[in-house]
Order: C-alpha cells, then sequence, then structure tokens
C-alpha cells in the first residue's frame, strides 16, 4: 500500500499520515534524496536548515544527527573537488558497495573504531582482495579526518584510530595479491603479443582490429584509456608517417553515475603532460590505421558533444576496458605471457631508458609524463647478466695496454720485510 504524503508548505518537508511523521527529503551534492523522519515540525524543519547551511559552505557546526552517507554526499563534493570525476565515482561506489552498515544506518557522531573494523572483517570474509580493503580504509580515514579537523564534530579519539586492518593472504613466503608490481618484458614478449592478436580470430575483421589496438601499445607505449579516447578527427597522414594527437580519453564508468546513463564517459587526460602529438612510422600500423579511418560508424553523443571514435562497435560506442581486457586474455594466453595491459607501456618506457641515445626527458615527453615520475615509476631494471653489463662498461682496449702489461705484474722485491717467510717462499 502506497504511503500518504501530504504536502505542506515547507521546502523539503512533507507529511506522511501511515507514519503520523515529518519527512525531510534535502537533496544533497551527489543527487541523491535521502529521508529523514521526525515525529515534530519544529525538529524537522531544525534538520533541515542545517544540512541546507552545510551544504551552501561555510565552517559550521554540524549537526551530529547527520547520517554517514549524507556527510559522504558533502565530502565528495566540498572536499573532493580537485579529483577527477572518475575518481569520485569510484569512492562513492564503493561507499555505497562495502559500506553498507555505517553508510546508510550510522550517524556520523555515532562511528567508532570497532564499526570500522568489523567493516572490514566483513569484507575479508567475503574473499575481498587486500587493495579494495586497504583503499577503502584510505577514504574512511580521509572522510572522518576532515570532519574532525574542521571542527564540525570533536572526537574524543577519531573512528579509524586503532582500527584493524586485515593483513594479505599468504602461503609460505608467497604473497597473494591481486595487483603485483608492475614488470617490464622484453622486445620478443611484446612482439609475441602482437602476432597472437594478428591470428586471435578466423575473421578477418576481428583480426585487424585486435592487431591494431596490440601493435599502437606497443610502437607508442600510451595508455589504454588514451587509446580508445582516440576520434578520426585526431588522425592524419602524412607520405610516410601518421600523425595522432591525444586530447581525450575513454573510461568505464557505473550508469547510475554516468551523465546519460552510459557504460562510459570522456574525460579529459590525466595531466598536462599527456596531451600531446605523436608520430608513427611503422607502415603496417599506418595501412591498419588508414582501413579502420575509412570505416564507417554512426556519431555519438556525450554531455552535449558528438564523437566519432576511431575503434568503436556498430552503433557507434567506444570499445570498452572490459570488453578489452577479455579479449586481451585470450591474446595474453596464446602468447603464453603473463603481462599485463599496462605493462606494455612499462615495457616500452624501459626500453626508451635503456636507449643512450635518447634523454629522459625526450622519452618521458613521448610518454606524457615529467622526468622525475618516468625515472622512478616506469623505467624498470632489464633482465641482463652482470657479464653483459660489464662487457658494456669495458673500454676498448688498445695494444699499448698489452705491450705494458708488464708494468702491473707484482715483483717479489716489492713484498714487505715482516712478511711471514712461508709467504714470501710461495711469492718468489
Amino acid at each position: 500500500m502506497a504511503k500518504q504524503q501530504q504536502s505542506l508548505n515547507l521546502k523539503y518537508i512533507s507529511y506522511e499520515r501511515s507514519r503520523k511523521k515529518f519527512v525531510v527529503e534535502v537533496p544533497m551534492p551527489d543527487g541523491s534524496r535521502p529521508k529523514r523522519r521526525f515525529a515534530t515540525r519544529e525538529a524537522a524543519i531544525a534538520y533541515r536548515d542545517d544540512i541546507c547551511s552545510i551544504i551552501q559552505g561555510g565552517r559550521l557546526a554540524l549537526n551530529p544527527e547527520i547520517l554517514v552517507k549524507e556527510w559522504v554526499g558533502i565530502w565528495l563534493e566540498r572536499y573532493c573537488g580537485d579529483l577527477s570525476e572518475k575518481t569520485r565515482q569510484s569512492y562513492a561506489q564503493l561507499f555505497r558497495t562495502h559500506c553498507k552498515s555505517i553508510h546508510n544506518l550510522r550517524m556520523v557522531g555515532e562511528v567508532k573504531a570497532f564499526h570500522i573494523t568489523n567493516l572490514l572483517g566483513d569484507m575479508k570474509r567475503k574473499n575481498l582482495s587486500y587493495n579494495t580493503m586497504a583503499r577503502t580504509y584510505a577514504m574512511l580515514r580521509s572522510c572522518f579526518n576532515r570532519v574532525h579537523n574542521e571542527q564540525l564534530i570533536v572526537y574524543d579519539v577519531i573512528p579509524t584510530t586503532g582500527c584493524i586492518i586485515p593483513k594479505r593472504k599468504r602461503v609460505g613466503k608467497t604473497s597473494l595479491t591481486t595487483t603485483s608490481p608492475r614488470t617490464a618484458y622484453s622486445v620478443s614478449v611484446l612482439d609475441s603479443l602482437v602476432q597472437a592478436a594478428r591470428t586471435i580470430d578466423k575473421r578477418k575483421n576481428v583480426r585487424a582490429r585486435w592487431a591494431c589496438l596490440i601493435l599502437l601499445l606497443r610502437v607508442t607505449g600510451m595508455r589504454l584509456s588514451e587509446c580508445l579516447g582516440i576520434c578520426k578527427s585526431d588522425v592524419t597522414f602524412t607520405e610516410d608517417t601518421a600523425v595522432i594527437d591525444l586530447h581525450q580519453g575513454v573510461h568505464d564508468v557505473d550508469k547510475k553515475q554516468s551523465v546519460q546513463g552510459q557504460c562510459w564517459a570522456v574525460e579529459d587526460l590525466k595531466s598536462e603532460a599527456s596531451y600531446r602529438k605523436l608520430v608513427i612510422h611503422d607502415k603496417e600500423l599506418i595501412t591498419l590505421l588508414k582501413m579502420f579511418l575509412a570505416l564507417e560508424h554512426p556519431l555519438v553523443e556525450y554531455a552535449g558533444v558528438q564523437y566519432n571514435f576511431l575503434f568503436a562497435t556498430r552503433s557507434g560506442t567506444p570499445i570498452l576496458h572490459s570488453a578489452f581486457n577479455k579479449m586481451f586474455k585470450k591474446i595474453r594466453a596464446s602468447a603464453g605471457s603473463p603481462i599485463r595491459v599496462h605493462e606494455i607501456r612499462h615495457s616500452v618506457a624501459t626500453i626508451l631508458g635503456a636507449d643512450s641515445d635518447i634523454p629522459f626527458a625526450n622519452s618521458a615527453k613521448y610518454l606524457g609524463h615529467t622526468k622525475e615520475v618516468f625515472i622512478k615509476h616506469y623505467v624498470h631494471a632489464q633482465e641482463e647478466s652482470e657479464d653483459k653489463i660489464s662487457l658494456k662498461l669495458t673500454p676498448k682496449s688498445s695494444g699499448s695496454i698489452q705491450e705494458e702489461a708488464r708494468l702491473y705484474i707484482a715483483r717479489p722485491s716489492f713484498a714487505p720485510k715482516f712478511a711471514p717467510t712461508k709467504v714470501l717462499r710461495v711469492v718468489s
């Protein structure tokens, strides 16, 4: 039976006859409208005024009766404004998915350390990855620290202080984690991926698509989001080269958080250094790019702008990360390598870093990074033996050094007088 509500002449407040309660529905910055019920009209008005004043801005004393769900919406809007839209959406998704025990039921002033400890324990029992638990804990810590630092609520003990984080699962000395450190692979491994993509499917158009995508990542070392976000207008050709202008990326998003209810979103690149132009000389890749440029796909609209993606489905929408990763697993299995998608970029960076003729600053600019980030995170140690490294560092010897090698021969007369007799006899 539908609940009967009576509209009052009060903004965001209505009366629910079935429960004889005053219902307050203040729209939050994240788009939600959480309901709060009060027995008296005065309590509902006071709560509405507090929430509205907090949302509008200013350093105000926060009502300790506010739900964690309501504070999270304010925190994402006010204190996470410098983050990208994709990051804020992932934060909101983690809160909705894994923090239900405190997100919907607890008030900000009631949350204690054992609530968060129990929440992380439930995540561990569900066999969630350690990185998901650590990320959730980091978000909760930032969220509740902001309440305390802004003096909205003065905690005796901050809720995230003293809570227990589950440890990584270990079998013997091996740590079982979903995201191990990045590894750089050799040129032969990258070439085997390209060869596997050329023969991954019986259909020629499917082979051409994945060969072009893998070869593009192999030659340029760009991010997957940058590759999938290329439009036809971003590619130009000269006599022997192709030039790609990178200025946007495509990401997978939650349908509920997307602008138009789609599974993808067009976003700006990661940093200012990511906006760059790449020149391609590989003849096979240039041929494949020209072939895809000639294909006709319908235009798709996102946030009022029309896009004509280079790598698109029949409906014109871009290829999703999830679809790419599904096919990449087959290509990786065919090549017999455990390489991951982003490790192609790390491998290209390591190849560039090992070339002494190319300065680090130029290699970093080509990959869309600063020199410091390029050296710190992307250049890995190569799998070379100590003998090979020693041979590279050994200078070319001349004949004069070999002729005068006798100058370096130790003679018995140079032995100290106080040396033991047995040693002198061995030397002589």
